[in-house]
């Protein structure tokens, strides 16, 4: 891989995994720059300024940069629409948390669900919104996960002395 080639990959990525969100960036006006933008990281154009093909794993890292870059305009949209979107993780955690409460086998997965979804809250807080439901989800599931093995040691400890 060239210098320049890595310079350009380099400035890509920078560009699209930038942490902070203008509001102005995602205003009407610029989605004629964001289709520009996106026009930048089509294979051809990159290969027409390096002057030579991508190797693989050039090509690899564009496909990546590129669904980053789209992934990021519809977060910003979505934002400058009306708030921040919930995380779907979060919502079928606190469902299931409460169904488990009726029904037992939906615990464990009130308790996964919720745990993935904190985890997407610690790597990217901006952009989601539900983390409560994610912490009510863990929380319901764990208590009837609790309960379920609590009772399940309390029949086999009187089940033996019969």
């Amino acid at each position: 891989m060239h210098f320049s080639s890595r310079v350009l990959l380099f400035f890509c990525v920078l560009l699209c995994t930038t942490s902070t969100v203008d509001a102005a960036f995602f205003s009407p006006p610029v989605e004629a720059q964001q289709v520009k933008q996106f026009q930048e990281l089509e294979r051809a154009n990159v290969e027409q300024k390096l002057g030579r093909k991508l190797t693989f794993k050039e090509r690899l890292g564009l496909s990546i940069v590129r669904g980053k870059a789209k992934r990021q305009a519809r977060r910003g949209a979505k934002i400058a629409a009306g708030g921040s979107p919930v995380d779907g993780y979060a919502v079928a955690s606190l469902v299931c948390g409460i169904l488990g409460l009726f029904t037992l086998f939906t615990a464990i997965p009130a308790l996964v669900l919720g745990i993935i979804s904190l985890g997407r809250f610690k790597r990217d807080p901006q952009y989601r919104s539900g983390k409560g439901m994610a912490i009510a989800g863990v929380v319901l599931g764990g208590l009837v996960l609790f309960a379920v093995l609590l009772i399940i040691g309390i029949v086999a400890a009187t089940w033996g002395r019969e």
